[in-house]
Parts: structure tokens; C-alpha cells; sequence
């Protein structure tokens, strides 16, 4: 087995590895399980086994299977019943919620509500502080309700999430203040909400809740995170208002000069589990002398105060009265291409020639090296703006196609650029393998789909020259579409949109 192993891995086919691993995981996943609850004797079990019992819970609640999740939840419940010294917490029955969140099944959000609902009823007839609802609690059934059905769940998330803030406020659960993975839970439902709606006076509405619970942030003294910032933009960008991409920028500003600060970075993606209650800081000093990456670890009970909890913390000073700057307020290529995607919605020239500005100063002014996705968003800016149904009040089609052509020279520049760069550190994968192209995060690549949005604007210039920078550029497409090697072989192949542009 350990010879198959060896061979897969060391093998081309990554796909092939890729998926003995998640069978014999799952096959694993299984026959754990299944020992767990069947095969160890009731009324026996310790503190240990509820612990193993818990990761494995989590295992299943990833992968969207609820019914495994309950399957040992109850059996510690059955081996509490016979006599056993073991408890559960709010944490647990978190878990079993959250697996009806990642789920296909019609009703999980339903199930969720229960499940919290009984957490609720457990903790007023035992006054069990470990069983009283937790910020975990609710934000995990705001998900849930989001994740069922966006366009109606978001009612029922904006109910639970009144009655978390008036349980805060009046008492009743002292230690559920929302914190920022709240807030961004019920923004990105916003989100999702608008996107699914063709009502503008809907979408307006929408916006303007999101704008208010974005603000009270800063009232209720809880920090905005990287993530808070990226779905408030995505609200913006999704609700195609004229403003959109300008309110998307200024929040990108406001975020670099929260950060200014900080003279380093380390990137962290954002936790599955929310369990993990780290709060991590970057002790910056412009002078240059060292810096210290702080960890305060406010992981335990899951009731803990809310105060330590991620991105709840206004500023931080160390010792020697130093501020150390929030590090998830850096900006990350999501932040950008919230923008970007704003700018593509919004149709109009003034959203057109933000998105090439912000391109040409993504690496030189804010050091984010540009993806693929940044360019298609930043030339389909063009293409809306360029289009009969733009909200432009003058025809800027002429802009537009020069626009388009400066955006696509930057392409060709980052595209050699990033070409080199992972050239020298052995990442040529990501560019010979086409299936990474669609990857939110692919590199930047001089594609067919880039050059068919640049010759559709151009297309739209009744004039002489767009016809001759079309044909130039079809050349080009030919030329590299069996070119051998570098950044552009074999992606510019013509095809029928080609040559109707």
C-alpha cells in the first residue's frame, strides 16, 4: 500500500492520486466511525472519546453529511442516559448544525433552527452554562438559512441575528456580542440576495442593510476584517448601481490606510473552523527594527468572551505601549477583484477607466500581483461600457476600445511577468495545465477569451483603424495559438467568435 502510494505521487497524473486519497479517506472516515458507535461498549465512554468523537463530527460536517454528525452525537447522548461521567457542550450540537449548513438536504436549515432551538430549551431547564447559545451558535444557523436559499433564508438570518444582538444587549446571553465572522456571514448573504433578485428597489433595500450593519460595526466596537471589507464590496458589486465600483474603491482605501502601519505581511486563509479563536496581530515598526507576529490564543470554552474573539479588537499595544496593527485588515486580490467586479456591473466609462487604473497600480502601488480573473473582470468593464445598453448619456465606445487595448498590454506584461516568476520556482503546471484556467486565483495568461472581449469592443468603433487593430490582433491569435513554449502557447487559438468579431 505504501509502495502504490509512493508510485501515485511520484507519478504524473495528480487526478488519479487525488482521488485514491478521498476514497481511502472516506473508506477510513467509515470504519472509524462505525467503531465508534457500534463496536465500544455503552456507558463506558470518557472525556477522551467525546473529544475523538468531536473531530470526527467535524470530518463529517465538512464533507455535508449531517446524518453521520447526529449519528454520534446521540451516541454520547445514549452513553450519558446509562451512567457515564461524559457531557456535551454548545460546540457539539454547533457541529451538527453546521453539517446541515454545507448540506444538499431540502429542510437543513430547518433542522439547523431546531437543533438551536433545543440548545436553547437545554440550557433554560438546566442552567448549564455550557449549553447556553454561543456566537458559534448563531453564526452558524445565520449560515445555514443563507446557504439553504439565499433570496428567502436571508429573512430568516436577519431574524436570527436580531435575536442574538437583543439577547446581547438585554442580558439574556451575555457573551453573544456578533463579532466579524457574524457580520460577514450576513453581509455575504446580502450578497448572494441581490444577486438573485432583478428588483431594484429590492436590491437598494438590500444595499442600504447591509451599508447599516456594516456601520454599526464600528458602534459596537468590533473590529472589520479583510472579510467584512470583501463582502460589504461584493454587496456593492452585485447590486450594478452607478456608484458601485467608486464605493468598492474607497473601502479598499480605507483598508491600505488602516494597515499603513504594519511593515509586513503574512497571508492567512480564512478558517473553516470557527472554533479556532486566534486572534493575529503584526507589531509594526516603520523604523525598521524587528517585528513580532502575536498570537492571543482565545480558544476553550465555547462561551468564551466574545472581546477575545477574531477581529473584535479595535487596537492592540504590546508591553512597551506600541501599536500592533490588525493583520487581517491587509488587502488581499479578493479585495481588488470586488472592484473590478464592480466596475464590470456598474456599464458605464468612468467605471471602465477605474478598472484599467486600479490594474496598472495593483503591483506598483498596493504590491497585489493582478490574476487572471482581474483582467477578464477589467475587459468586460470595457465591453459593458462599449455596449448599446451601457448607462453612459454619450457614446464612449472610441474610449473604450483604447481602454481595452491598454488593459491587454498590461495582460501581456503581468502574463511574461508572472511567467518568469514561477518559471524560476518550478510552477510551470500552472500554465501548460488548462484546467487551471478557470481557478479563481490562475495566472495571468494572454487567453482567446481576452482577446475576443478586446476585439468585441473594437468592433463597436465604426471606423477604419478598430479594423485594422482587429486583424492585427487575429494575427497575433494565430501566431501564438501553436507558438512552442513561453507564457502564451497554445491559449489564443481562434474560433468562430473570433472572426465574427
Amino acid at each position: 500500500e505504501k509502495k502504490h502510494i509512493v508510485e501515485l505521487f511520484s507519478s504524473e497524473s495528480s487526478s488519479e492520486s487525488a482521488t485514491w486519497v478521498a476514497k481511502n479517506e472516506s473508506t477510513w472516515l467509515e470504519e472509524v466511525t462505525d467503531n465508534f458507535v457500534n463496536q465500544r461498549p455503552m456507558g463506558a465512554l470518557t472525556m477522551a472519546d467525546v473529544q475523538e468523537a468531536r473531530s470526527l463530527m467535524h470530518a463529517w460536517a465538512k464533507r455535508g453529511e449531517p446524518l453521520q454528525v447526529e449519528l454520534l452525537l446521540k451516541r454520547i447522548i445514549d452513553d450519558q442516559n446509562c451512567g457515564s461521567d461524559v457531557f456535551l457542550s454548545t460546540r457539539h450540537y454547533s457541529i451538527a448544525m453546521d453539517g446541515w449548513a454545507k448540506s444538499d438536504y431540502e429542510g437543513s436549515a430547518e433542522r439547523a433552527q431546531e437543533i438551536h432551538d433545543n440548545i436553547k430549551k437545554m440550557h433554560e431547564e438546566t442552567q448549564n452554562s455550557a449549553l447556553a447559545p454561543s456566537v458559534i451558535s448563531y453564526s452558524t444557523l445565520i449560515s445555514a438559512w443563507i446557504r439553504q436559499d439565499p433570496s428567502r433564508g436571508i429573512e430568516q438570518a436577519e431574524r436570527t441575528f436580531e435575536e442574538m444582538k437583543e439577547a446581547w444587549l438585554n442580558g439574556t446571553y451575555p457573551l453573544v456580542k456578533p463579532d466579524a465572522s457574524t457580520i460577514s456571514q450576513l453581509l455575504n448573504g446580502y450578497g448572494k440576495a441581490i444577486a438573485l433578485s432583478n428588483d431594484l428597489d429590492y436590491c437598494n433595500r438590500q444595499v442600504e442593510r447591509a451599508q447599516k450593519l456594516f456601520d454599526y460595526m464600528t458602534e459596537w466596537n468590533i473590529t472589520k476584517t479583510v472579510f467584512c471589507y470583501g463582502a460589504i464590496q461584493n454587496v456593492y458589486a452585485q447590486s450594478q448601481l452607478i456608484d458601485a465600483p467608486f464605493r468598492a474603491m474607497k473601502l479598499l482605501d480605507d483598508m491600505m490606510n488602516e494597515t499603513t502601519t504594519a511593515t509586513k505581511f503574512q497571508a492567512f486563509d480564512e478558517a473553516e473552523d470557527n472554533s479556532e479563536n486566534i486572534d493575529i496581530y503584526w507589531k509594526g515598526n516603520i523604523n525598521g527594527d524587528d517585528d513580532t507576529l502575536m498570537f492571543k490564543d482565545t480558544s476553550g470554552d465555547s462561551n468564551a468572551s466574545t472581546s477575545d474573539r477574531n477581529g473584535s479588537h479595535d487596537e492592540k499595544y504590546d508591553s512597551d505601549g506600541d501599536t500592533i496593527s490588525n493583520i487581517f485588515l491587509r488587502p488581499t486580490i479578493v479585495n481588488f477583484n470586488s472592484v473590478l467586479n464592480a466596475c464590470a456591473k456598474s456599464a458605464t466609462f468612468e467605471s471602465c477607466r477605474l478598472a484599467r487604473d486600479l490594474l496598472e497600480l495593483m503591483p506598483s502601488k498596493y504590491g497585489v500581483e493582478p490574476v487572471q480573473l482581474s483582467f477578464m473582470m477589467a475587459l468586460q468593464a470595457c465591453v459593458a461600457c462599449s455596449s448599446p445598453r451601457s448607462k453612459n448619456k454619450t457614446d464612449h465606445s472610441h474610449e473604450c476600445a483604447e481602454i481595452a487595448m491598454d488593459i491587454l498590454h498590461e495582460l501581456e506584461r503581468a502574463a511574461e511577468r508572472q511567467w518568469q516568476s514561477r518559471s524560476s520556482v518550478n510552477q510551470i503546471s500552472l500554465y501548460t495545465d488548462h484546467s487551471n484556467f478557470q481557478h479563481k486565483n490562475a495566472p495571468a495568461r494572454v487567453t482567446r477569451d481576452a482577446y475576443n472581449k478586446v476585439l468585441a469592443v473594437l468592433a463597436r468603433v465604426s471606423n477604419l483603424e478598430s479594423i485594422t487593430k482587429m486583424e492585427e490582433l487575429v494575427k497575433q491569435m494565430e501566431e501564438k495559438a501553436f507558438s512552442s513554449g513561453g507564457s502564451q502557447s497554445g491559449v489564443a487559438i481562434p474560433n468562430r467568435r473570433t472572426y465574427n468579431s
